[in-house]
């Protein structure tokens, strides 16, 4: 059911269970254009922006399958019953009142509820004394995540660290200063691996529904990449667990097959952070979740230099889900979303 915080998002979850490609952003402009005002005059408005924003932005949407779910979502809150000849009054069609829709309904207010009742005279008497109400409205705003932007950034700089590039050797000045001075005669120049910082993100989240109240926590490391704190950087987004296809995180499509993915990335300079529950939200085991999550892993590790698998969970809510099966696959690279882990994440130098 709809909520004031979260409008119509049971609507959004119908049309992505029927197989529309719908991302997290696609609900959020629904949100933002219902807070100006646009769709809450009716179904048919409602209708009308919902097709703007999620059908017509996407090629490969389907607009029967998107007006079969509609309805069915109409249904739900306005069933068709019928109206007997008496009490029928003629009303235009496709007209909907905004009281129609599914709300919640309004609080009273202490003086609707104290002063519309009048009391006989012989037997009025004073009002209780009721504690003062604060009648400025509560917004919650989710600023206590767990990992800010700027704790993003510093992990970032620590994964940036000094690697060696193939075989490749350098002159070491100091080196062979240091041994000329030992020995007293010139030799031969002392060499060095040549080190580069040269680095690129792989970002990947996952979009389902279990994962949507952890997004403001996952927020800061979109917004590190999309406003160019860590560059160069991908985002993509997947579903449960990445399949054949990514799809950008901006974008319902055109959509990425991996095959095209994987050989852009650079086994000694990308580094691949996936934000996902894994199954721990929903306590759920899944064999065919775990079975592709350890396919896409076997193809994308021989890929990258580093990879770190961040669950918005405490490790004790992995335990007989998916996330568990999957945490022991990866060794040690699965870690809670804690700056402590994340830190001791990004200082260990191992290659996979």
């Amino acid at each position: 059911m709809s909520s004031l915080q979260t409008p119509f998002l049971d609507l959004f979850e119908m049309l992505r269970d029927a197989g529309m490609s719908l991302s997290l952003e696609q609900y959020n402009l629904l949100t933002q254009a219902l807070a100006r005002g646009y769709g809450l005059g009716g179904w048919d408005e409602l209708r009308r922006v919902c097709h703007l924003l999620w059908v017509k932005p996407s090629p490969n949407a389907s607009k029967e399958l998107f007006n079969r779910t509609f309805e069915r979502y109409i249904q739900q809150y306005h069933p068709t019953a019928p109206v007997s000849p008496s009490n029928f009054s003629p009303q235009k069609p496709n007209s909907i009142r905004l009281g129609e829709l599914p709300r919640l309904p309004p609080r009273k207010s202490v003086e609707q509820e104290n002063g519309n009742t009048q009391a006989p005279i012989a037997i009025q008497t004073a009002p209780p004394v009721l504690p003062a109400i604060n009648q400025k409205q509560f917004q919650l705003t989710p600023v206590d995540i767990p990992v800010s932007l700027e704790e993003v950034q510093r992990v970032w700089r620590s994964l940036r660290c000094r690697v060696r590039v193939g075989n490749l050797y350098e002159p070491d000045p100091e080196a062979t200063m240091a041994k000329i001075e030992r020995e007293g005669l010139f030799g031969d120049i002392v060499l060095r691996p040549v080190l580069t910082r040269a680095a690129q993100l792989l970002l990947l989240v996952d979009d389902s529904n279990a994962t949507i109240p952890f997004q403001p926590a996952f927020q800061p490391f979109i917004t590190a990449v999309e406003t160019g704190r860590i560059h160069p950087a991908q985002i993509y987004r997947f579903t449960n667990y990445p399949n054949d296809f990514l799809y950008p995180w901006r974008n319902s499509s055109p959509t990425e097959a991996l095959t095209t993915v994987l050989p852009k990335l650079h086994p000694s300079r990308t580094m691949v952070v996936i934000l996902s529950d894994a199954g721990a939200a929903t306590a759920t085991y899944s064999r065919e979740r775990i079975e592709k999550t350890t396919i896409f892993l076997n193809q994308l590790i021989p890929c990258i230099r580093q990879l770190i698998w961040v669950n918005p969970l405490p490790s004790e809510r992995w335990l007989e889900t998916s996330a568990e099966a999957i945490a022991s696959t990866l060794n040690g690279r699965m870690i809670s979303l804690e700056p402590a882990q994340l830190q001791a994440a990004a200082h260990n130098r191992k290659n996979y």
